[in-house]
């Protein structure tokens, strides 16, 4: 099994929110289920991997060094 790092925490997160949006549409509660379940999953998975500060931010994007601790992140 693959440990879930910040890369693919990141990946399932958008992936988790474009298939909840197009289910909400068809099954509201499951929609919202996904969508919460993918956010919840970022907020735990989503961090530095060397001092575990939080990457999230409101454009959730990836950014290109940890905001805490300076460690370039496309070098993972």
């Amino acid at each position: 099994m693959k440990k879930i790092n910040y890369k693919l925490s990141g990946e399932i997160f958008w992936i988790g929110l474009i298939v909840g949006v197009i289910i909400v549409f068809i099954w509201h509660i499951a929609g919202l289920v996904i969508v919460w379940v993918s956010a919840l999953q970022a907020m735990i998975f989503y961090r530095c991997p060397h001092c575990g500060y939080p990457l999230t931010d409101i454009s959730m994007m990836h950014p290109s060094c940890c905001p805490r601790c300076g460690v370039d992140l496309y070098d993972e």
